[in-house]
């Protein structure tokens, strides 16, 4: 009679036990919007919702599970005659390149992840792609640290401006637009508010404008009255920002504060995340910046779908890289589809070069061979409330001349 009993309770448990486990992967399944039927695609997403880039990689972030969402609700995706559902598996690395060195091990390691889309920071990111190189993991990158493309990055693809070719596609516009003669710069003191730098110093100098002086702001540092006064005693035409959005947003405030009135201009970093316009406030009035396109095609049908989609999900509307990462992840699942594979990064990396992908951030984005993509966004001049007017659409061409085309013709 006991082995009767034992025997029904040790088949009780085990229903009992299966029933939970089929429960629980259905409501895994129901909560992601996805189909059981289809395998699983994973892709890591390394991007900072903390810290100094916070409030641009919280947009961003929002705007790759926008994509996941959208790819997954309509069914997933087929590629060679497998279907799949997407998981992205997001990692915030808080722009502290240690966490992105950790986070790049798990998404190998204990994921498997083939494909890793990230980080935003180029500390990061140059802190993770040897990591990314030495497994055979392909990384898709935003950031615009100039040495991750090169002949010893083979699986390392940019769908981004490299700050070198927004500077030398922008300069050449705000020396005639504003008769610049002598700028003043102040500059972040990290990899790239050195590189943005030294390139705006050769770029200005190839236009005729000589740098005349510059200050260096600690990457903690939010009292920036002192270095402002030092830079307006040497009189220059215009001052640089090579400033993340927060800081940039605190140096426009008070230079207002200190009554300086002299343009301002950036290379696209400061319009990138909301920090600008809330801690600048009315200050960012007549700030002279690079922006990609995303943010000025509100009336394009497919941007309306995204955004209507983006404040459905995250109840505030899209911002800053919301536009390019949902983009970028759907770069990475064509390129996946039109490679035949999900596992062999260097096919997918491959395929990703002869893109010529109609986006929302960009009319189409086109690469080089290296993996670079070619620019094109717009100038800006920021309003009062926060807001921003598009004045010209900029490209490089192919033989890297900067083009320009006036918004209004853009628009129609």
């Amino acid at each position: 009679m006991g082995r009767i009993r034992r025997y029904l309770t040790f088949w009780m448990v085990l229903l009992v036990t299966a029933s939970l486990i089929i429960t629980g992967c259905d409501q895994g399944s129901d909560q992601a919007g996805t189909s059981s039927k289809n395998e699983t695609l994973k892709i890591g997403l390394i991007v900072p919702w903390t810290g100094a880039l916070g409030s641009m990689g919280l947009p961003a972030k929002n705007g790759a599970l926008v994509a996941e969402k959208v790819i997954n609700d309509a069914g997933g995706v087929e590629i060679k005659g497998k279907k799949y559902d997407i998981k992205l598996i997001p990692y915030d690395d808080g722009s502290v390149p240690d966490k992105a060195v950790s986070a790049t091990q798990k998404l190998i390691n204990e994921d498997g992840v083939k494909v890793i889309f990230g980080a935003l920071g180029s500390a990061s990111t140059l802190a993770l792609s040897p990591v990314t190189e030495s497994t055979q993991t392909l990384l898709v990158t935003v950031s615009t640290a100039a040495e991750l493309i090169g002949p010893d990055k083979k699986l390392t693809i940019r769908p981004n401006f490299l700050n070198d070719q927004v500077i030398k596609a922008i300069v050449p516009y705000y020396k005639n637009e504003l008769g610049l003669k002598k700028v003043a710069m102040i500059v972040r003191n990290d990899a790239w508010g050195i590189s943005a730098e030294e390139t705006f110093i050769k770029e200005f100098k190839k236009n005729g404008v000589e740098v005349i002086a510059k200050e260096v702001i600690e990457t903690t540092s939010t009292d920036f009255n002192t270095p402002l006064t030092k830079l307006r005693s040497s009189n220059p035409d215009a001052l640089v920002l090579a400033a993340y959005p927060d800081q940039a947003g605190l140096i426009k405030k008070q230079q207002v504060e200190i009554g300086w009135d002299i343009p301002t201009l950036a290379q696209g970093q400061p319009v990138a995340g909301q920090a600008f316009t809330q801690l600048g406030g009315p200050a960012v009035e007549g700030h002279l910046d690079y922006d990609t396109l995303g943010n000025h095609r509100k009336d394009d049908p497919k941007v309306k779908e995204f955004a209507a989609k983006f404040e459905e999900m995250f109840k505030s509307p899209p911002t800053g890289q919301a536009f390019r990462y949902f983009d970028i992840v759907n770069m990475i699942i064509e390129s996946m589809k039109n490679a035949d594979s999900t596992t062999d990064p260097l096919k997918i990396r491959n395929a990703f070069t002869e893109l010529e992908y109609k986006g929302l951030d960009m009319l189409t984005y086109r690469f080089e061979k290296s993996g670079q993509l070619l620019p094109q966004g717009v100038i800006v001049k920021m309003n009062a409330d926060g807001s921003s007017t598009p004045l010209t659409m900029v490209e490089l061409d192919k033989d890297g001349e900067p083009t320009f085309t006036d918004w209004k013709d853009v628009a129609k």
